[in-house]
């Protein structure tokens, strides 16, 4: 058995209007608070490890776990 895979290439343009990239613009800190603002709430979902392990190495990790999913909330 033998595959070929043909992935068409895109055409060169200096204005992005074919779909590629563009140059890099400048933005402000509005445009940047609001892309950002409420991606704390991806952790939302994510339940913390709530019960202790007897062994000291796996309890330390639990709430390493613990600290790093409710940093991420902030």
């Amino acid at each position: 058995v033998r595959f070929t895979f043909a992935i068409p290439r895109g055409n060169d343009g200096s204005n992005g209007s074919d779909g590629s990239q563009g140059p890099p613009g400048e933005i402000s800190q509005a445009q940047l608070d609001s892309a950002i603002s409420g991606t704390s709430a991806n952790t939302n979902g994510v339940s913390t490890l709530d019960t202790a392990f007897a062994d000291p190495d796996m309890e330390a990790m639990r709430q390493k776990l613990n600290e790093m999913i409710l940093n991420g909330r902030r």
